[in-house]
C-alpha cells in the first residue's frame, strides 16, 4: 500500500458508488513497471488488456459482487479482467479516486498456478474461450498480439480452440433404469452375451471364424503414470494392489508426437489416463507437446480422464488448456465399479481351450496404448506387464501389420476384462467381487512386492 491514506481516500469516494477504483503502481524486482490511474473504464478495454483494475485497488459492493457470481474459479488467471467485464455489464456507478494509493509488488519467487509459461498460456486461452463471442476482430487481434508480445505465446494455440469439427468422443455409455424385473431381464441378456462371447473365443471357433476383435488403429490411450491419490478396489492398473510412482518419461511423448506426424498418423482420439494423469510431474509440458500434434491434425480429439478428487488433482485440472476435454470418471476411494480384474481366466475351469488372441471389446473401443513400458494393444495389458515383468511392450508405434497377438496371448490370460468380453453398464451388478484375486494374481503380486523390496534395500544401502 502507498501510505496510510488508501482506505481513507477510497472511503471519501464511496457515497452513491457501486464501485470505487483507486490508482495502482506495479512494482517488479524493486522497479516500477507501470502506473495506472483510471479515470474511465469500458468493457472493451478488458478484452484487450487490463487498464488498471485489480482486487488490490478496487472496492465493490457485496450485493453487486453477489449478482455477478464473484470470481470465476475455473480460470487459471485473468480473474480481475473477467470480473470487471461482468461488473461493467451491470452498468454500475463507478467512483475514481484519481490518486495512486496502492503499490502492487509482482512476485517472482513464490510458486503460483501461472509461474510457468504454460500456466500463463492456459489462463489466457481459458479467458479467450470464455469471452471471444463478445470480442470483435480488433479486440481479438489486440488480445492475441499482447499474448505474443508479453508472454511469447504461440498464436496457433488459439486455432486449437475451434473444436466443432473434432472427431467424436466415446458415446455415452447406457445405464439401465427401471424396475427390478427390467434390470433382471437385462442382466440375463448380458450374461447370455458374455457366455456367447466366451464360447466365441474358443480355439475351434477362432479357427473357423478368425479372431473376434481387431485393434483400432486410429485411437490412442496414454497411461501417463501409475501414481494415484485413490485406492480403488480391483484397480485394473494395480494402483491399489501394487502402488508405484513410475511415470511416462516426457521424451516418450516427444517421440510419439514426432513419429505420428512423420508417419502421417491421424489419431481420431488421444486420451490421457493413469493412475491419475494429473499427478504426472510434467503434466503441463505433456499437454502442450500434444498441442504440437493437434496443430497438424486439428480434428484429433484430446482428452484427459481424471478422478477429479482431492485438492492437488483439482488444482492441476485448472492447468488443463481448453483444447483438451476433461472427462471425470466420478470415482471415490471406496469405488467398487471395477470388474474382477484380478480374476485370471487361466484360473477358471470354464475357460479352457481359449484363443486369447481374440482379445476383448477394449481393443476396438479404446485402441492402442502407450505406457511407461512401451506400446501395447490396450492399456490394461501394459498395466499387467508392469506387475509380471515380461517387458513385452513395443518400443515404437506398432505398424499396421503388427497385430501384437504375442502380447494378447501373454496378458489376456490374466485379465478379468477378458471374462466379461463386453461393456457392462455401471449400475448393473453381475455379482462380481472386484477385490477378489485368483491364485495366479496372488503369485504375481507376491513376486512384485519381493522384487520391489529388494530394490528398496539396494537403494538404501
Amino acid at each position: 500500500m502507498n501510505g496510510d491514506d488508501h482506505l481513507e481516500t477510497c472511503k471519501k469516494n464511496i457515497d452513491c458508488a457501486d464501485v470505487v477504483i483507486s490508482g495502482i503502481s506495479i512494482i517488479k524486482k524493486g522497479d516500477v513497471v507501470s502506473v495506472n490511474k483510471p479515470k474511465e473504464l469500458d468493457q472493451k478495454d478488458f478484452y484487450e488488456g487490463n487498464p488498471g483494475w485489480q482486487g488490490s485497488n478496487t472496492f465493490v459492493k457485496s450485493k453487486l459482487l453477489e449478482e455477478v457470481g464473484g470470481y470465476d474459479e475455473n480460470l487459471l488467471c485473468c480473474h480481475d479482467r473477467d470480473i470487471a467485464i461482468r461488473i461493467l455489464n451491470k452498468k454500475p456507478n463507478i467512483s475514481f479516486t484519481n490518486k495512486v494509493t496502492v503499490n502492487f509488488h509482482l512476485g517472482t519467487n513464490r510458486e503460483s498456478l501461472t509461474t510457468s509459461e504454460y500456466g500463463k498460456w492456459t489462463g489466457l486461452l481459458q479467458f479467450f474461450s470464455k469471452h471471444r463471442e463478445d470480442m470483435n476482430k480488433v479486440m481479438i487481434k489486440k488480445f492475441k498480439s499482447r499474448s505474443k508480445n508479453l508472454f511469447n505465446m504461440n498464436l496457433k494455440l488459439f486455432d486449437l480452440l475451434n473444436i466443432k469439427n473434432e472427431y467424436p468422443g466415446f458415446k455415452n455409455k447406457p445405464t439401465i433404469d427401471g424396475n427390478i424385473i427390467k434390470k433382471g431381464l437385462y442382466k440375463s441378456y448380458l450374461n447370455f452375451r458374455i457366455k456367447i462371447g466366451q464360447w466365441r473365443a474358443k480355439n475351434h471357433f477362432t479357427k473357423i471364424f478368425g479372431r473376434k476383435y481387431e485393434i483400432s488403429r486410429d485411437k490412442m490411450e496414454i497411461d501417463l503414470t501409475y501414481k494415484c491419490n485413490l485406492r480403488c478396489k480391483g484397480c485394473n492398473r494395480s494402483c491399489e494392489q501394487a502402488p508405484d510412482d513410475i511415470e511416462l518419461p516426457i521424451d516418450y511423448i516427444e517421440k510419439f508426437v514426432n513419429r505420428s506426424i512423420k508417419r502421417e498418423i491421424e489419431w481420431k482420439k488421444i486420451r490421457l489416463l493413469g493412475g491419475e494423469p494429473t499427478m504426472h510431474s510434467k503434466i503441463q509440458e505433456i499437454l502442450y507437446l500434444l498441442a504440437d500434434y493437434k496443430e497438424f491434425y486439428p480434428r484429433s480429439r484430446l482428452e484427459i480422464v481424471t478422478n477429479g478428487q482431492g485438492r492437488r488433482v483439482i488444482r492441476n485440472l485448472l492447468k488443463v488448456p481448453p483444447f483438451f476435454h476433461i472427462e471425470e470418471n466420478k470415482k471415490q476411494s471406496d469405488d467398487v465399479y471395477f470388474y474382477p480384474f484380478n480374476l485370471a481366466p487361466i484360473d477358471l475351469t470354464q475357460l479352457k481351450n481359449i484363443d486369447f488372441r481374440n482379445g476383448c471389446s477394449n481393443l476396438e473401443e479404446c485402441g492402442i496404448s502407450l505406457t511407461p513400458l512401451g506400446y501395447y494393444p490396450c492399456a490394461i495389458s501394459g498395466g499387467i506387464d508392469r506387475i509380471a515383468g515380461w517387458n513385452i511392450g513395443r518400443k515404437k508405434i506398432p505398424k499396421e501389420d503388427d497385430e501384437m497377438t504375442d502380447i494378447l496371448e501373454k496378458a489376456c490370460p490374466y485379465c478379468g476384462r477378458f471374462i466379461q468380453r463386453i461393456f457392462v453398464p455401471r449400475n448393473i451388478d453381475l455379482g462380481y467381487n472386484p477385490a477378489k484375486k485368483s491364485k495366479s494374481w496372488r503369485r504375481l503380486y507376491k513376486r512384485w512386492r519381493k522384487e520391489h523390496q529388494n530394490i528398496s534395500k539396494k537403494l538404501k544401502s
